[in-house]
């Protein structure tokens, strides 16, 4: 049997896709509500050059319909291939193919930035993710010339405009317009983070902009790897502040590029040097250590509160803290990707974290999701993981279901499949949602809370520091066991049995009158009534949690 032709399954199924009127290729982008989110994502696919469309057995394995792309392969049972296209859908605020041009890309992704800077001034970032050779730094220099260009075309006459440009390469920061001096990243007490000997140019015009911007770059680090001869070794930022004087004082606000070196696998470094490898090693792990923060932004945002977010790990995550951190920060990511089938392991890769992006602009902003949004997000991971179950009539029936319980439906399929939508999570009426209010996600400092303020106003705060636990904890307590804790309750009446192995021969020393053992019993049954009101009122705010 011959195998499977993936070129000729691909072209037949864009054809189908192209003719036919499929409700789910014209949904609305995510658009609808890109002015209130503070982060958006866009994906670029960059063209086939004539080399790779002569190579045999290689083909695109990318299909765009903004604002969706589909990601096609073999399909497998247990492992096997079979004759068969697999097709897996992604959905983003924007979508851009081959015959795109960096013209497009700055009218969705760009421009709103610019306009940022220069009416509200508010910070913001542009950060370009994805493998080498996928059109990363093309996207970055096009998009920098355009800004400029708007920049100096509607900035106010008193506005000043600076531009500073840096790299980081590894543990180390440098100055691309100061020689390639070494700087220091400083984090201040507050969290923010400094960078205190960076060197800031005032440009007057976009020529100068530029010329300091080609003078920059031609210090970057480059090297030739198998998918491009100028690959950039480094991260790049590029830094436009505009600053001007209100009646309130001056005011600033920056503007940045971040062009990010491209991941690489093992095999694409075979026949580099060591000096290569290690700065590919180098690369990974900062590009890990990136990816690790949004993993755990969003595990932390959404259903485990108490999840640290270590951005020391790298400088370039420190570097990018105020990106996440940030409330007023407008962030827009670009996923820039290579549409060879060769390249198909980096290409899930980056679009797997850019849709995670999309559930980080939710959790950041404590947003609930739309219902039709949360209709098409649960949608697109049926098409992905059962498509059978992907019509919107069965995907309106399963959250009609789970309605208000979307949190177990999300368990359900994470268990199921390894992974689960985590906009579930932020759905309309998600009562875990908010995990503060119920009281079994509490933490040992919200049950002292509850104690010391919230209950009785603060009548029972005496007994914060012997229930010293969790809500889930403390739920799992008996009332014997609270009264135990509280100091209440009495020994076992056959303690006073002198034939008693625990027996206390010196209690009645101890006592020197009657009245102090009658006050002592009373101060016990003060303390268990105490722990019987703690213990029935956790339980009727949990209560009327569950009935919310």
């Amino acid at each position: 049997m011959p195998p499977f032709d993936m070129i000729s399954g691909v072209s037949a199924w864009r054809r189908k896709s192209e003719s036919s009127s499929t409700t789910w290729l014209s949904g609305p982008e995510r658009g609808s509500s890109i002015d209130s989110s503070s982060i958006n994502v866009f994906v670029r696919v960059r063209p086939l050059v004539c080399s790779e469309v002569e190579e045999q057995h290689n083909y695109s394995c990318l299909s765009v319909f903004s604002p969706f792309i589909f990601f096609h392969r073999q399909a497998e049972r247990l492992g096997v291939p079979v004759r068969k296209l697999s097709t897996v859908p992604y959905r983003f605020d924007g979508v851009f193919d081959g015959h795109s041009s960096n013209s497009d890309v700055f009218g969705k992704c760009a421009k709103p930035l610019v306009d940022r800077l220069l009416n509200e001034n508010s910070d913001s970032t542009l950060i370009a993710f994805g493998q080498t050779g996928s059109g990363k730094t093309f996207t970055t220099h096009g998009l920098q010339e355009m800004c400029l260009r708007a920049i100096f075309q509607e900035k106010n006459k008193d506005a000043a405009i600076s531009i500073a440009f840096f790299e980081n390469r590894g543990s180390k920061t440098l100055d691309l317009l100061a020689s390639r001096n070494e700087l220091d990243i400083l984090e201040h007490a507050d969290g923010s983070v400094h960078i205190p000997k960076l060197s800031w140019y005032h440009v007057e015009t976009v020529e100068d902009a530029l010329a300091y911007f080609a003078g920059g770059s031609t210090l970057r680090s480059t090297h030739a790897t198998r998918n491009n001869p100028e690959s950039s070794r480094s991260h790049a930022f590029f830094r436009i502040r505009n600053m001007i004087d209100t009646s309130t004082g001056r005011r600033q606000s920056i503007m940045t590029f971040v062009d990010l070196a491209g991941s690489e696998r093992k095999r694409d470094v075979q026949n580099h040097s060591q000096e290569r490898i290690a700065e590919m090693q180098e690369i990974n792990w900062s590009l890990f250590t990136l990816k690790q923060c949004i993993t755990d932004l969003v595990a932390s945002k959404s259903f485990k509160q108490e999840k640290h977010v270590n951005f020391r790990n790298s400088k370039l995550t420190l570097l990018l803290k105020s990106t996440f951190t940030e409330e007023a920060q407008k962030t827009t990511f670009i996923g820039c990707l290579s549409p060879l089938s060769l390249d198909s392991l980096h290409s899930t890769n980056t679009l797997s974290y850019m849709r995670e992006l999309i559930t980080l602009d939710y959790s950041m902003n404590d947003r609930v999701v739309p219902e039709e949004e949360l209709h098409r997000g649960l949608q697109m991971f049926y098409l992905e993981h059962c498509p059978l179950k992907a019509s919107m009539k069965t995907v309106a029936d399963i959250l009609a279901q789970f309605k208000g319980r979307e949190h177990v439906l999300f368990s359900c399929l994470k268990k199921k499949y390894r992974y689960a939508p985590s906009m579930l999570l932020h759905a309309p009426n998600q009562r875990s949602r908010n995990r503060k209010e119920n009281p079994l996600c509490w933490r040992r400092k919200d049950l002292k809370k509850f104690l010391e303020e919230d209950l009785e106003h603060g009548k029972f705060k005496a007994y914060a520091h012997l229930l010293n636990v969790t809500g889930k904890q403390f739920y799992s307590f008996t009332v014997a066991d609270i009264i135990r804790r509280c100091g209440g309750g009495s020994k076992c009446a056959a303690f006073n049995d002198p034939e008693h192995a625990l027996h206390d021969k010196t209690q009645k020393e101890s006592k020197e009158s009657a009245a102090a053992a009658k006050e002592e019993a009373m101060a016990q049954e003060e303390h268990e009534r105490n722990a019987i009101f703690i213990f029935e009122a956790f339980r009727r705010v949990k209560n009327s949690f569950v009935d919310k």
